[in-house]
């Protein structure tokens, strides 16, 4: 008869002989294979237990989480859904699950009272009814909220946040956004720089009325009144540019997202997303131009492009700019460099210096890296100042 042995993992009959299960019952015989049941990853799947399985089906899940894991902005979670009013509808009054009287002081549900995270948001009376749909955006974790295009025009994404990160987190002056499209660029700037105010220039009217929507947010509420939108075109000069609304000496800084694509590079149909990705001729000089007009004396500049139009940003800050500092922007240690950011100040003489470059991601997997991950969240300016 088989004796049990209660501290090993096996079963073995008194004669010496070989192992066997028991056939006395059902239950001893699911004991016994438990017992029989390895749980490292040889074992076959047949022979686990079944809340084995399950916690590895749990943890392979997690690790895929993780390693699709984004930044947040660049997840669309419906997010204007908890800016909208709670649809429960009416509900019973709460009531004490004690035998208290009424007026015992616990706290009562108010079945007419709206349960909502946010206030309610206003209809966005600047876009008319003609304007395609739209998304309501999360940046820097929540602290602003940007209306922009759900499919036509320019979308918002890291190439705004890492031009707003130029801007020195010290800076209380005023600034313009040339190029700001829905106004990612410029209220970021605002969102680390409690004192700063901003001007969003835009040629589009289409893309200036979502910037007004971005401003109309409720979620912008404590930036809105450092902010206004002016639709005008940067690349004209003289009085053009004084009746546009673009004033000789106006401004402490600028900052620019031009259309950088090549014709060739990307085709697309639509109009609005043509103007902000194709890059016109002497675009560069145009726009650098501009922003020597209309930035004060030692005032700064900021421009991100692409690593090859680093010479033709150069040629166009001669004269005007100079102490200009270049940082690469790489997607992974060992991949090159897919963006570039220059900054200059007016009037300055120095040369051009080239700062540490900023890595996306990490070496090892799909996450962020850490200082990529502060910046886009603005908590970190991009050149440490």
């Amino acid at each position: 008869m088989a004796n049990w042995r209660g501290a090993g993992d096996s079963l073995s009959t008194g004669t010496g002989g070989s192992e066997a299960p028991p056939r006395k019952s059902p239950a001893r015989l699911h004991q016994w294979r438990k017992l029989r049941v390895s749980h490292d990853d040889r074992t076959c799947p047949y022979q686990r237990c079944r809340h084995h399985l399950l916690r590895r089906i749990a943890d392979a899940r997690r690790r895929y989480r993780l390693l699709c894991r984004r930044s947040e902005h660049e997840h669309s979670r419906r997010v204007d859904r908890s800016f909208a009013e709670a649809r429960h509808g009416r509900r019973r009054p709460g009531r004490c699950r004690s035998s208290h009287p009424q007026g015992c002081g616990h706290r009562q549900r108010d079945p007419h009272k709206i349960m909502s995270a946010a206030p309610a948001a206003p209809a966005l009376d600047a876009l008319g009814p003609d304007t395609p749909a739209h998304t309501v955006d999360a940046f820097h974790r929540g602290r602003f909220w940007l209306v922009q295009p759900k499919h036509g025009g320019h979308r918002a994404g890291m190439d705004a946040m890492m031009l707003a990160a130029s801007v020195p987190s010290v800076f209380g002056g005023r600034l313009a956004d040339f190029g700001a499209g829905a106004g990612a660029a410029g209220l970021a700037v605002l969102s680390r720089c409690p004192a700063a105010r901003a001007v969003l220039v835009e040629r589009a009217p289409e893309m200036a009325a979502f910037a007004s929507a971005t401003l109309a947010h409720p979620g912008n509420a404590h930036l809105s009144d450092r902010a206004s939108v002016l639709v005008a075109d940067v690349t004209v000069s003289g009085q053009a540019r004084v009746a546009a609304g673009l004033a000789d000496n106006d401004f402490d800084y600028v900052i620019m997202n031009p259309p950088f694509n090549a014709a060739r590079d990307r085709a697309t149909p639509d109009r609005l997303r043509k103007e902000a990705h194709v890059m016109e001729d002497g675009l560069f000089e145009s726009w650098i131009r501009s922003a020597a007009a209309v930035v004060r004396p030692r005032g700064g500049l900021a421009v991100i492009a692409r690593p090859e139009q680093l010479g033709a940003i150069l040629d166009a800050m001669s004269g005007r700019f100079g102490d200009a500092e270049m940082l690469a922007v790489h997607p992974r240690p060992d991949a090159a460099a897919i963006r570039i950011i220059v900054r200059a100040a007016l009037g300055a003489r120095g040369k051009l210096a080239i700062r540490p470059p900023l890595m996306l991601h990490a070496q090892a997997g799909n996450g962020p890296d850490e200082r990529s991950e502060m910046i886009t969240n603005g908590l970190a300016s991009l050149f440490g100042d």
